[in-house]
């Protein structure tokens, strides 16, 4: 059996160990620390204080023996806590896009320019002059530009259109001084077979033209043609009925504009008879005169047809 006062010493002991062992063990190692994997590290909390640590048990009382009680480990600190990083928050993302600009306002639509005013037409050109029997007119002169862009004049009327063979007798005219008119000369009231112009011309020998007043000289006959022709000579011819009545002489005359007459060189002049043939140089006319230049107190001057020699169409 153990006396109780070395129990006592004994139990001391031991508790004295176990003390300095958790001491021991409290200066070597600290809590481990809480690793948290924020999106950011907290900052460490403090250490806790350490508790206070008697080495021993207060002494026993004497008087009982019994040994003080163990002095209470102080506490470990508690560790401060990882402080937990908050994560950021994502930034708003930026707008998609920015808002679109307006549309520019269209620019008003420029007035329409005013249409400059036409200008004057021009004068028309003067039409050119027909040519005897429906002949080929020259054409007229071009009419002066209107001012400004006005219509351009017009041309001028171009003279009859396709030229007509000269040649033909229906393309001739007839154009006497004197005519046998009953209406200024009672001796004309007869038939028109026996008086009018254009008997001489109508290729009929039965028919005739006569100027219904006695020859004096000066009297004369024009034969215009529809274009230019080339002849060699005239045929004068005056039926038997009226023979008395053929020119008393004759001088020829012909003109290359159908307007102004002029002599052959040597001159084509003779007597006259009922049936004249008179040849003269080829030349190129649009009309030929017969002059009646002799005198006769009892005869008119009649001619029932004339014809050309040679005519040939220029």
């Amino acid at each position: 059996m153990i006396p109780a006062t070395r129990k006592s010493g004994t139990q001391a002991l031991v508790l004295l160990l176990g003390v300095t062992t958790a001491f021991a063990s409290l200066q070597c190692s600290g809590p481990e620390p809480f690793s948290h994997r924020g999106a950011a590290i907290g900052t460490a909390g403090a250490a806790g204080a350490a508790g206070s640590i008697p080495l021993t048990g207060a002494a026993g009382n004497a008087t009982t023996g019994l040994a003080g009680s163990s002095g209470t480990a102080g506490t470990t600190g508690i560790a401060g806590d990882t402080g937990t990083g908050v994560a950021g928050s994502t930034g708003a993302a930026g707008s998609t896009t920015g808002a679109a600009g307006g549309s520019g306002i269209s620019g008003a639509a420029g007035a329409a320019g005013m249409s400059g005013a036409a200008g004057s037409s021009g004068a028309a050109g003067s039409s050119g002059a027909a040519g005897s029997s429906g002949g080929s007119g020259a054409a007229g002169s071009s009419g002066a530009a209107g001012a400004s862009s006005g219509a351009a004049g017009s041309s001028g009327a171009a003279g009859s259109g396709p030229a007509v063979n000269g040649c033909d007798r229906a393309n001739w005219t007839f154009t006497p001084k004197l005519v046998c008119d009953p209406a200024t000369n009672t001796m004309c009231n007869f038939q028109t077979t026996a008086r009018l112009p254009q008997n001489a011309i109508d290729g009929d020998p039965a028919t005739r033209y006569t100027d219904g007043q006695k020859q004096m000289g000066g009297e004369y006959v024009i034969v215009s043609f529809a274009s230019p022709v080339k002849i060699s000579g005239i045929n004068v011819f005056v039926e038997a009925a009226s023979a008395g009545d053929a020119a008393v002489a004759y001088e020829i005359e012909y003109s290359v504009d159908g307007t102004t007459f002029v002599g052959f060189s040597p001159a084509v002049a003779g007597p006259g008879s009922a049936n004249l043939v008179i040849p003269f140089p080829a030349t190129v006319m649009k009309a030929i005169k017969m002059i009646q230049t002799g005198m006769s107190a009892g005869a008119w001057w009649s001619i029932s047809e004339i014809t050309f020699t040679g005519c040939v169409q220029q």
